[in-house]
């Protein structure tokens, strides 16, 4: 075995809570948080009832709790679905320097192997920390070039990220950790851009998910796979990267902590589209601006924001969370960028198709992926200018804890009402790790309606 594989999965298998400090904790827990909302609101978007009619089907082991239903299934279908919930939306959290989706990789396992070792919440989030830095840090170790290659992060890492966490809650040694996460390994995929506005970009999370907790329960049992897909040689490097480096795997102590690098979304939208939508809001804000008096709409944005989010005119919701244009035509007209401004019916506005008719997109290289500049041109020519240097989330320009419990009584009160109280107190507040799983579950669960 690999000297690398076997470091990362001792890290693993041997982290405390209390070896996380108490910034990067508070931060887990935030994530944690932001997960369990957009999972509730998005389990009701349709890639996630199919795959939740899918799991009423087929049946299993009634163990695992679906978050915001009634419903009861096997471990691994939970995870799928609750990952599948959770990216529905995209508005779940994102580390951009990969980019990958952590928490609606990583979460739904760790949870699921939390239900099925009747853990407590500081299981939970162990288990959580560990695998979001292993998702994390194997993207920076595969570099840039993994996307440039295709890949899409949250599929592809997401898969190591959930492995590991499952394996440190399910108490495996560093032998069985390692193994976990090279059978991660040789499942792991999904693609970048060709999922871009369709169902299969939740997919590639839930299946993260699901296959990672797989791998952990597998090696947990026995069963074996790849030895060494931590080294630079491994088939997993060269599939994957032009230049893996196995230095970036390490994580805590000297090595630092990347969760507090995960930003937390204000919009349902593509993370590379957050700056657009947000510079439309403060030059309608800050202007007063009315649709009749704009001529002309200039966004400025990096060309990677281009090449992602750069659907010029979008057919349907899915495709405006991926449009820069329609974005900024969004946050001109004072849209709140929630999830309802993504539906269809929102899209087939009038107004907002004649405002985003007015846009124009322009690469400039030198502003960064979370930045974006608006300059609009007004009737008599006045021109007006707004430049989002981190768009609101990102590191440098983080949510407070007040955003981010606010966004998430938005997503969940609808489907859980009072209760989103209690588990914002669960997730949040110290005295809650030695409260079993099962607590938050229950509060996570929709009672099935009386016949």
């Amino acid at each position: 075995m690999s000297n690398v594989t076997l470091q990362l999965a001792e890290r693993v298998a041997f982290l405390r809570l209390e070896d996380v400090p108490p910034e990067v904790l508070g931060h887990a827990r935030l994530c944690v948080l932001d997960a369990l909302g957009a999972a509730l609101r998005g389990g009701r978007e349709p890639s996630a009832r199919l795959v939740r009619a899918l799991a009423e089907k087929e049946g299993g082991a009634p163990i695992a709790t679906v978050w915001g239903h009634s419903l009861k299934t096997g471990s691994l279908q939970a995870a799928l679905l609750n990952g599948v919930s959770a990216h529905a939306l995209d508005f779940d959290d994102t580390h951009q320097a990969v980019p990958v989706h952590v928490s609606a990789a990583v979460l739904p396992a760790v949870f699921a192997a939390a239900e099925m070792t009747e853990g407590t919440l500081g299981d939970l989030l162990t288990g959580y920390a560990a695998g979001a830095e292993t998702a994390i840090r194997a993207g920076l170790a595969l570099g840039r070039s993994h996307v440039h290659r295709g890949w899409h992060p949250t599929g592809t890492v997401g898969t190591l990220g959930a492995a590991a966490g499952g394996a440190r809650v399910l108490g495996l040694a560093p032998d069985r950790t390692a193994q976990a996460i090279g059978l991660a390994a040789t499942q792991a995929a999904g693609f970048m851009k060709a999922v871009t506005g369709n169902m299969a970009k939740p997919l590639n999370a839930g299946k993260a998910s699901m296959n990672g907790l797989l791998a952990a329960v597998l090696a947990r049992d026995g069963f074996t796979g790849p030895a060494d897909i931590a080294s630079a040689s491994s088939d997993f490097a060269a599939a994957f990267s032009e230049g893996f480096d196995p230095a970036c795997l390490a994580f805590g102590g000297d090595h630092g902590w990347e969760i507090l690098n995960i930003a937390v979304k204000l919009f349902a939208c593509c993370s590379l589209a957050q700056a657009a939508l947000e510079g439309g809001r403060a030059m309608r804000r800050e202007h007063r601006l009315e649709d009749h008096l704009i001529s002309e709409i200039e966004l400025e944005a990096n060309p990677r924001q281009m090449l992602i989010a750069g659907i010029p005119r979008p057919d349907n919701g899915s495709e405006g969370k991926f449009s820069l244009a329609y974005c900024a035509a969004l946050g001109l007209r004072g849209g709140a960028g929630g999830p309802g401004d993504f539906e269809d019916e929102s899209l087939r506005s009038p107004a907002l198709a004649a405002l985003m008719e007015k846009v124009s997109v322009r690469a400039n290289p030198a502003i960064s992926e979370v930045s974006a500049r608006l300059r609009v041109t007004v009737k008599g020519g006045q021109t007006l200018d707004t430049f989002i240097a981190i768009a609101r989330g990102n590191p440098g320009n983080p949510a407070s804890p007040e955003e981010v419990k606010n966004k998430f009584r938005s997503l969940a009160r609808p489907v859980l009402g009072d209760r989103a109280e209690q588990i914002i107190s669960l997730v949040l507040e110290d005295a809650s790790v030695q409260s079993h799983v099962k607590e938050l579950a229950k509060t996570l669960s929709v009672p099935a309606p009386r016949n």
